[in-house]
This record gives structure tokens, C-alpha cells and sequence, in this order.
């Protein structure tokens, strides 16, 4: 579902209940409780639309949101994963010992 239009029916949903919860004045013949439940459910629809929309502006892949933000680990990751299948394959080609292996290993993932 497209964003916006989920934006647009949360506000109409929010809308279409805080009217209903606000036609539900004193003397009115609606339940009390089902008014405050309604009133409760705008709410958490309207903040709901407010954390989706900020999400969508700054979250991952967001419109606002710098490209080389929070994707440091990303390369060093893969350096990482890179390395260890190096490793590897040195020891299934026994150009290196198990012990070095080891001692490799434990270094590339301390680091």
C-alpha cells in the first residue's frame, strides 16, 4: 500500500472517530465507555500517522535521510565476511594450519 494512502485513511479514520466520540456529548445516549474507546482509538491513530510520517521522512531509506548515514558497519562487515572465506579457503587448500587458522580467525573478529 502506497504510503500516502495509508496516511489518508488513517486520518480519515481518526477524523470519522473523534467526530462520533465528540457527538457523544453529556445527555447523549451512547455509552460512556465505548465514547472513551473511541476517543483512545483517534488518539493512537493520530499518533500512529505521526511516527509513520516521521518514519517515512528520516527512517531507512527515507526522503530526508543522508545515504552514507548508519551504513558503516555495512563494509566493514563484509570485509570481514570476506576475510574469513579467505581463511577458509587457505585452510581447505592446506596453505595454512588449523592453529593459525584459529588464532586468524579469532583476530579478524576482534577487530
Amino acid at each position: 500500500m502506497d504510503f500516502f494512502r495509508a496516511i489518508g485513511i488513517s486520518f480519515f479514520l481518526t477524523v470519522v472517530l473523534a467526530t462520533s466520540a465528540m457527538a457523544a456529548g453529556p445527555g447523549s445516549a451512547v455509552n460512556p465507555w465505548l465514547a472513551s474507546a473511541v476517543r483512545i482509538g483517534a488518539m493512537v491513530l493520530t499518533f500512529a500517522g505521526i511516527i509513520f510520517f516521521l518514519r517515512y521522512l528520516y527512517g531507512p531509506k527515507g526522503k530526508f535521510r543522508p545515504k552514507e548515514f548508519g551504513t558503516e558497519h555495512i563494509d566493514e562487515r563484509r570485509q570481514r565476511k570476506a576475510a574469513l572465506a579467505d581463511l577458509r579457503r587457505d585452510v581447505a587448500k592446506g596453505r595454512i594450519s588449523k592453529d593459525e587458522y584459529a588464532a586468524e580467525r579469532e583476530r579478524i573478529e576482534r577487530a
